[in-house]
């Protein structure tokens, strides 16, 4: 007889593991933790990448993409500073930093508002300031 299966994790775990993915580059595991019918909203109207992107394929073909294209490969740094969760609501937040291709040194507390369900991210509002992202990343 085998073990009894591992129990499903909390939404803030699911959140937590995400984010550890992204800062390790693992996309695979990063991925495997979206919805995919995810809906990623960068909220804002002052720069091109606040819309929302749709799928895991929007987030990493569109504006994952469009970030890493924007920073020096090697100088990305994030820290997760919090996760609290509510039922299916998980709010995080961290500090990220890069220098930009254009000599920029970036420098960004963001905060997201995610949904889990069943174990998959299905939707984020993402929170930043767009004139730090203007100022790195021009429109």
């Amino acid at each position: 007889m085998t073990g009894a299966a591992p129990a499903p994790a909390s939404p803030a775990e699911v959140v937590r593991a995400f984010w550890e993915a992204q800062i390790a580059g693992d996309r695979a595991a990063a991925e495997a933790l979206l919805s995919p019918h995810l809906e990623w909203r960068v909220m804002g109207r002052t720069h091109a990448c606040a819309r929302t992107f749709h799928g895991p394929e929007g987030f990493f073909g569109e504006l994952i993409a469009m970030l890493g294209a924007a920073f020096v490969p090697g100088t990305r740094s994030m820290e997760v500073t919090n996760v609290f969760a509510d039922g299916d609501q998980v709010l995080s937040e961290f500090s990220q930093s890069a220098t930009s291709v254009t000599g920029h040194e970036f420098v960004l507390d963001i905060a997201c508002i995610m949904r889990v369900e069943n174990g998959l991210i299905t939707t984020c509002r993402e929170y930043m300031d767009l004139a730090e992202v203007t100022a790195a990343i021009p429109n």
